[in-house]
């Protein structure tokens, strides 16, 4: 009679390990192909650079998959904000809690580094690390963040709601994340998940304030762009003073920022904020530095600034690449 309980209770606790095991695993892998998946959707490529729509979309559908694999599973948390707010709605326990997300985290790392592995290094350029966007404050960006996190938990709750009979939970949570990417994208790329976000910031190395944080690496201070001289369309800067070695006829002033991935050493061009003429960005860490006897640092650039709609670095390469392209052709045609 003891032996038999002995062995039934042995293949209790073997069953709930074994029920465990597999939900932790049904999370660790769901989180890592969401991140693989969702933030390969977002990487810049300088000859299809990615649409707010297009990124939207695919974390859509990436969370409709994943959520419609592991819904037996593990209940479908693939989000440690999910799985918290299943905790403190008492709808799981404090351990399983601390297991699942260490999954999702695990997993999310696994996704990064995987798809870090099978991305070109000239494409792995901030690797889809979630930043404050430069227009924005923290604050305003944690509260989207907040807002946007809280609306997909509701979804969640509501879609796993056993009164709920009607609808697909996989459709819905996944349009949640949709609607939540199409707003909060252009304030801070759009976390909602710190797994999606943990992930990312490993594997670069990027924890300033891991998924919302400022550009330019301040460590959570905030900053604006930084102004240190200002060119022209001739790429020399205009310094208000005929006598200064770097003045120039100024045709086309533009403000001029410090980069926000190499603690400044590389100045970048955003858009003009006088006379309303747009610009590309641009590296001048090639320029030829010179004193405006202003306290200002400025660059001789040694190319001209055309107008055109402001663009990242990257669409920047394309259009350089683009122009060289044309230059090359009509060359041929001359000859």
């Amino acid at each position: 009679m003891e032996s038999g309980r002995c062995s039934l209770a042995k293949m209790l606790v073997c069953r709930l390990w074994m029920t465990i095991s597999k939900a932790l695993f049904a999370e660790f892998l769901a989180t890592g192909l969401y991140v693989f998946f969702g933030v390969g959707s977002a990487l810049r490529w300088p000859l299809a650079l990615p649409s707010v729509l297009q990124i939207a979309i695919t974390f859509n559908l990436a969370t409709a998959v994943m959520v419609q694999i592991t819904w037996k599973s593990s209940g479908a948390h693939v989000n440690p904000a999910v799985t918290l707010a299943f905790l403190v709605g008492s709808h799981i326990s404090l351990p399983r809690a601390v297991a699942y997300v260490a999954a999702q985290l695990a997993g999310a790392t696994a996704g990064a580094a995987l798809l870090y592995g099978v991305t070109p290094g000239d494409i792995r350029e901030n690797f889809g690390v979630n930043m404050v966007r430069s227009s924005a404050s923290i604050g305003q960006a944690v509260a989207v963040e907040l807002i946007l996190t809280l609306q997909l938990v509701l979804c969640v709750f509501a879609s796993t709601d056993s009164r709920q009979n009607t609808g697909s939970p996989a459709a819905t949570i996944g349009a949640s994340v949709a609607v939540g990417h199409l707003i909060g994208f252009y304030f801070t790329g759009c976390s909602m998940n710190p797994a999606r976000s943990f992930g990312s910031a490993v594997i670069v190395g990027k924890f300033e304030v891991h998924w919302v944080r400022p550009s330019a690496g301040s460590q959570g201070r905030g900053e604006a762009p930084v102004p240190i001289g200002t060119f022209t369309s001739r790429g020399a800067p205009d310094t208000g003073g005929d006598k200064s070695p770097c003045h120039r006829p100024s045709s086309l002033p533009v403000e001029v920022s410090l980069s926000s991935e190499d603690q400044g050493q590389h100045p970048l061009l955003p858009a003009s904020k006088s006379q309303g003429h747009p610009v590309d960005w641009r590296e001048v860490g090639q320029g030829r530095r010179c004193s405006t006897g202003l306290g200002l640092k400025s660059w001789l650039l040694p190319y001209s600034l055309p107008p055109a709609g402001p663009v990242s670095k990257l669409g920047w390469r394309k259009r350089q690449t683009e122009i060289d392209t044309q230059t090359h052709q009509q060359g041929q045609e001359e000859h």
